[in-house]
C-alpha cells in the first residue's frame, strides 16, 4: 500500500512539473509594448470639479490594465486622449403618488466628447460623444453628498467605457 501511494505521489509531482513548464502562456501585452498615453480633460460644463474627478478615475482605470504608461506631455506620448465635458444637466425624476422619494430624485446626465489621436506607428484619429447618467436625491442637507456620489458613478462609467474603447477598438484598428 505504501509503495502504491509513493508511486502515485511521484507520478502526480512529475505530471505537475511537466504541465507547469510546458504551459504556453504569454501575457497579452509584453512589458516593452506599452502605449504611452497623455490625457487632457477640459470641463466646459457646469458640473463642479467633474473634470478633475474624471481624469483621476480614468488614470486609475488605465493603470490597472497594465497596457498604458501615463506621461505628462503630448510630445512624450504615442497616444493622446482629449476629453471635453460638454454638458451637464439635471432632470426631475418621475413622480408617483405613492412614492415620495422618487418625486425628490434627479437624473444627472453628462455629455463627454472623446478624441483619440494615435501617433505611432501610423497616425490615426477618432472622436465620438458619449453620455452617462446617475440618479441623486434632493433631500435636505445631503444634496452635496448625493451629487458627489452621482458624479463618482458617472466618472467610473466613463472611465470603463474609455478603457474598453482604447483597448478594443483602437488596438484592433491599429493591427489591421
Amino acid at each position: 500500500m505504501k509503495l502504491c501511494i509513493s508511486i502515485f505521489s511521484k507520478i502526480t509531482i512529475f505530471v505537475f512539473v511537466i504541465f507547469s513548464f510546458s504551459c504556453g502562456y504569454r501575457p497579452s501585452n509584453p512589458k516593452d509594448f506599452h502605449d504611452k498615453i497623455y490625457i487632457r480633460v477640459v470641463n466646459e460644463s457646469f458640473a463642479p470639479r467633474f473634470g478633475i474627478l474624471l481624469k483621476r478615475k480614468l488614470k486609475e482605470e488605465l493603470i490597472m490594465t497594465g497596457n498604458f504608461e501615463l506621461v505628462e506631455s503630448s510630445s512624450q506620448s504615442n497616444l493622446d486622449l482629449f476629453l471635453t465635458v460638454k454638458d451637464f444637466s439635471k432632470k426631475q425624476g418621475i413622480a408617483f403618488d405613492d412614492d415620495p422619494l422618487i418625486a425628490k430624485s434627479l437624473s444627472n446626465q453628462i455629455l463627454l466628447d472623446v478624441k483619440v489621436s494615435y501617433k505611432k506607428p501610423n497616425f490615426y484619429s477618432y472622436s465620438k460623444s458619449v453620455t452617462a447618467s446617475s440618479p441623486s436625491i434632493k433631500l435636505g442637507e445631503n444634496v452635496k453628498a448625493s451629487n458627489d456620489k452621482a458624479f463618482l458613478e458617472i466618472a467610473e462609467n466613463f472611465s470603463r467605457q474609455i478603457r474598453f474603447f482604447l483597448i478594443n477598438d483602437i488596438s484592433i484598428s491599429q493591427n489591421e
